[in-house]
């Protein structure tokens, strides 16, 4: 778990040797200590084997010896990310197919903006994402979807990206045209509980805007959506279509 068992050179003995930036401190893990204590303060002991009861009073040694106790138990007390004065800008400085902007110390840092900004992989890209919604600007494959959906159709190998914004255009399209019939997708809940009671593990119908990604595969008709055509099905496609 990452915790030493042996001394090593970059151990923290104390609190200057924490400042001083030295990653290793031999201790129990925090879990383990949790699991421990959780046994030994259950109060159950009186009933339990003779063989049990040595380990948890060995276990509980343990811990009073190499265990972290009071307020700065790692997972309640996590190191502070520092605040470090960097000239960038969301939105300008952190594109993928640029160098992202770093402090001079080489540590890592967290930008807080006060109002939502807008996303895109690089400048020059038609795809943004905005509050929740991805939308491609281009102008013979505009559309608007979900950025969940998004970054789930954008993962399959199949497609390009030229091709995957092609792709959920016509499939945007599709769930228009089914809509304008007066089709109601079912919901996600309805789904994965029928998913669950017939163990499907691919959805048929929809489209691949509003098919949910807890399926392994899914497809309409010949389109396949991800994954592969294998296994039990479960079919959601409207009759009169």
């Amino acid at each position: 778990m990452g915790w030493a068992l042996t001394r090593e050179e970059n151990e923290v003995v104390n609190e200057k040797d924490e400042r001083e930036g030295k990653p290793v401190a031999r201790q129990l893990a925090p879990m383990i200590s949790t699991f421990i204590r959780a046994q030994w303060e259950s109060g159950e002991l009186e009933d339990v084997e003779d063989e049990r009861r040595r380990i948890l009073e060995e276990a509980t040694e343990l811990d009073h010896i190499w265990g972290v106790w009071g307020a700065s138990l790692i997972e309640k007390d996590p190191e502070v990310v520092p605040d470090e004065d960097i000239a960038a800008q969301v939105g300008r400085d952190f594109f993928l197919d640029e160098q992202i902007p770093r402090h001079e110390s080489g540590q890592g840092y967290v930008k807080v903006v006060e109002h939502s900004v807008m996303w895109k992989e690089t400048a020059a890209s038609k795809i943004f994402t905005y509050q929740g919604l991805t939308t491609c600007t281009e102008v013979d494959k505009s559309w608007t979807v979900m950025s969940s959906v998004y970054n789930h159709l954008r993962q399959g190998k199949e497609r390009g990206i030229s091709e995957l914004r092609t792709f959920i255009r016509t499939e945007g399209e599709q769930q228009e045209r089914l809509e304008a019939m007066g089709y109601r997708s079912p919901t996600w809940r309805l789904l994965r509980a029928l998913q669950s009671l017939l163990s499907a593990v691919q959805l048929q119908g929809e489209s691949a805007v509003t098919a949910p990604p807890f399926f392994p595969s899914a497809g309409r008709g010949t389109t396949r959506f991800w994954g592969k055509d294998q296994g039990q099905t479960l079919s959601v496609v409207p009759s009169n279509f």
